[in-house]
């Protein structure tokens, strides 16, 4: 997933007339994106689109319109953009009560080294808290903390394939878990699909089954279900498949995409599209024979 530019954010004027709709869209965004953990415990998966949000509001709050100060805003979100093998969350410890609150801090101190996501099969890994500052001190921990869940590509590879996903509270003082509904699971494991999907069309020279590299990942919000036709030992995605009436391998519905076609030119006509969110699905060598050598750069 890439991290943002200034090239991808709008101007304070721009910003300002089209943030009730922006805001709107986010909220839905994030909504399959948020996990909650008991009643107090919160996470909320971040990705470039929320990630965006931020920095539009701090720049809209802050006033900001110099260069340097919105590269400054860019350098301290843009580490909470997931690098395509991981998960990347903020966690917010929620008490209503202000007195309760103070308590509660106190006694789940290091509770952000004591989440947990694991995948059926494998073996849950630990958070890794606060890279930037620690937020916990020898009295009581913070109410906000940022943490970064890194995978294997095995256990990528059996999440895309449907395994449960949990997360879970190890701390003593605070023992919980859940599962991940079917739509959180798809909404985060979007956050994988550019290291892995990048990683299969590196390696393959001689074939690339699509429904191999993504079996029910969303691209936008829709599938690729089925692999493209046999060409010379080589399985091509079908430009002609529509993905859930979302992005369109076929119907022009990407910008600056790249095509699919005989001579790695796009007419119009064969488009992996630039269509919904903010998903970087992986920037990697496609070689199928008999064609010639393509680049290939999914986002949308």
């Amino acid at each position: 997933m890439d991290k943002l530019t200034r090239a991808d954010l709008l101007s304070l004027e721009a910003y300002a007339q089209q943030r009730g709709e922006f805001r709107t869209r986010v909220m839905a965004h994030k909504k399959q994106r948020t996990v909650h953990l008991g009643e107090h415990l919160t996470l909320i998966f971040e990705d470039r689109l929320s990630i965006q949000y931020q920095v539009q509001e701090m720049l809209r709050i802050e006033r900001i319109f110099e260069a340097g100060g919105i590269q400054d805003e860019l350098d301290a979100y843009n580490p909470l953009v997931p690098d395509g093998s991981n998960l990347k969350a903020t966690m917010l410890i929620e008490y209503a009560d202000v007195e309760q609150r103070k308590r509660e801090l106190v006694r789940l101190r290091h509770i952000e080294h004591a989440i947990a996501l694991g995948v059926h099969g494998h073996a849950a890994v630990d958070a890794i808290a606060d890279e930037d500052m620690e937020r916990s001190n020898d009295e009581k921990t913070a109410a906000v903390h940022f943490l970064r869940f890194e995978l294997s590509p095995a256990m990528i590879a059996d999440w895309r394939a449907g395994a449960a996903v949990t997360l879970a509270s190890t701390l003593p003082a605070m023992p919980l878990d859940t599962t991940l509904t079917p739509g959180q699971s798809r909404a985060l494991a979007a956050d994988f699909a550019g290291q892995v999907a990048g990683e299969a069309l590196a390696g393959a020279a001689d074939a690339f089954l699509i429904d191999r590299i993504v079996p029910g990942v969303g691209l936008g919000r829709g599938l690729v279900e089925e692999q493209g036709p046999q060409v010379d030992g080589a399985v091509l995605a079908d430009p002609r498949r529509d993905v859930a009436g979302d992005v369109a391998l076929g119907a022009g519905q990407g910008a600056g995409a790249v095509g699919i076609g005989e001579d790695g030119v796009d007419e119009g006509q064969h488009l992996f599209g630039r269509a919904v969110g903010g998903v970087q699905l992986g920037s990697a060598v496609f070689q199928p024979r008999p064609y010639r050598q393509l680049t290939v750069d999914i986002s949308f």
